[in-house]
């Protein structure tokens, strides 16, 4: 029994093996006629990717296997999915191959382009004869091959070269400006020399010799020298202002002196000699040939005012001169590496008007000088404001100092003067505090 069992057993087996060999035998082999990518060329940049697909035809082929190959690796490289792979800027072909047939997608591979340009810095102040830096950074950080070029709008205030290195040559301003193919940056460079008349200040403490873009100046150099010499309290206070002097271009307010000077009956410096503290301050009345008529002395002078106005026992009498360089103070900031406003002395006055004049200014109104004016520093200067929109130019009126004049006694009176410059000839005149309001134009030590 078992053995019948094992024999048709074994012809079952042999039964099914020669069917399996006649259908085999059957079955017809179907070639591959095509292979075509879906790309025929693309432009890649350095590390980019980009994926490539091969049909085979017909779909049915029987072997559809597919290779994939780069003529140059050091361009582009692609996987056993098609997968192109930016290596390096240059071209290649990337080929996918089937049963001996091919088909081939151009490849292009260019270096990462800039898409940005930002500079370290957007302002840069710098001091004449001094040299400034600039770094540009560009975008993306893989970008390669490209070129950064500088350019200066002013090449008169400074030069920059093609490393970004800036070269001062004069006071001013000027738009360095870094450029790669379409994308740039600028930075306003700011270079202050030596003061000068004439120079602009504004209000960061910085001085130039040209209006600055978009700032506006408070104020305009007059005097070039140190105020300090003079002026002991300005030493004192403010040992730093060794540089010069500048007058106020937004403020020009009038303002009687001391209305009640005849009510109260005295010259303020003969209160000053009698306060404790006052008298620690240089006496602010000069005659014609008083030994500080010809000095710097406005800050000192105002400071003695001040506390004048301060003593309660002069309540009914101020000097209400004061009060407008109070206002300035509110309306118009200073740094704090000045002296802040005060009101300028006749010889400041003088300074502003007819710059540096080596006589005494007390005898400029002689009748020898009468016919020569002595303005041509107050000319250059309101040359100078003019240039800036909005700014006050000096009027041709007498302008009020902080130095106090003689008193003159009459027969039926008394008048306490205090000395004036009229600004059309730069003469120095003396006249009557309580008299109509003049102009005060605020200065200060810088």
């Amino acid at each position: 029994m078992k053995r019948k069992t094992i024999v048709r057993l074994l012809i079952a087996v042999f039964s099914v093996s020669l069917m399996l060999q006649a259908c085999s035998e059957g079955q017809e082999t179907v070639d591959v006629t095509d292979v075509v990518i879906n790309i025929k060329s693309v432009a890649m940049v350095k590390g980019e990717t980009v994926q490539l697909r091969a049909v085979v035809k017909p779909s049915n082929a029987t072997d559809p296997m597919i290779e994939w190959e780069s003529v140059d690796e050091d361009v582009a490289t692609v996987d056993n999915t098609g997968l192109v792979q930016a290596v390096g800027a240059g071209k290649t072909i990337i080929i996918a191959r089937s049963s001996g047939l091919a088909s081939e997608c151009d490849v292009a591979v260019g270096d990462v382009p800039v898409d940005g340009l930002t500079l370290d810095k957007d302002v840069l102040e710098l001091n004449l004869g001094e040299t400034g830096a600039l770094t540009a950074t560009v975008t993306p950080e893989m970008a390669e091959n490209y070129t950064v070029s500088w350019s200066s709008s002013n090449s008169k205030v400074a030069t920059v070269d093609q490393n970004g290195m800036i070269m001062t040559l004069a006071s001013g301003e000027t738009v360095v400006k870094a450029e790669c193919g379409e994308v740039l940056d600028s930075c306003y460079v700011y270079v202050m020399g030596e003061p000068q008349i004439g120079d602009y200040y504004y209000p960061d403490g910085r001085w130039y010799s040209t209006p600055i873009t978009g700032q506006t100046p408070v104020a305009i150099i007059f005097y070039v020298g140190d105020p300090t010499e003079d002026d002991i309290a300005l030493r004192n206070d403010h040992p730093e202002c060794t540089n010069g002097l500048a007058v106020a271009l937004f403020s020009e307010k009038s303002s009687v002196w001391q209305s009640k000077a005849a009510v109260y009956g005295k010259l303020i410096s003969d209160w000053a000699k009698e306060d404790p503290e006052a008298s620690q301050y240089i006496d602010v009345h000069q005659s014609k040939v008083g030994e500080h008529l010809n000095s710097i002395m406005g800050y000192n002078n105002t400071k003695v005012y001040e506390l004048f106005n301060a003593d309660p026992a002069n309540a009914e009498w101020p000097v209400e001169a004061v009060s407008v360089i109070e206002e300035v103070r509110e309306e118009i900031h200073l740094p704090e590496n000045t002296s802040g406003w005060y009101i300028p002395s006749a010889k400041e006055l003088s300074l502003m008007c007819s710059g540096e004049y080596d006589d005494n200014i007390g005898s400029m109104n002689e009748s020898s000088l009468l016919s020569t004016p002595m303005i041509d520093n107050l000319s250059f200067l309101n040359s100078r404001i003019f240039q800036i929109p909005g700014a006050f130019l000096f009027s041709p009126d007498y302008y009020l100092s902080s130095t106090e004049a003689d008193k003159v006694i009459q027969m039926y009176s008394t008048t306490y003067n205090q000395w004036h410059i009229k600004m059309t000839t730069g003469y120095v005149f003396n006249q009557a505090k309580t008299g109509s309001s003049q102009v005060i134009r605020p200065i200060f030590a810088f």
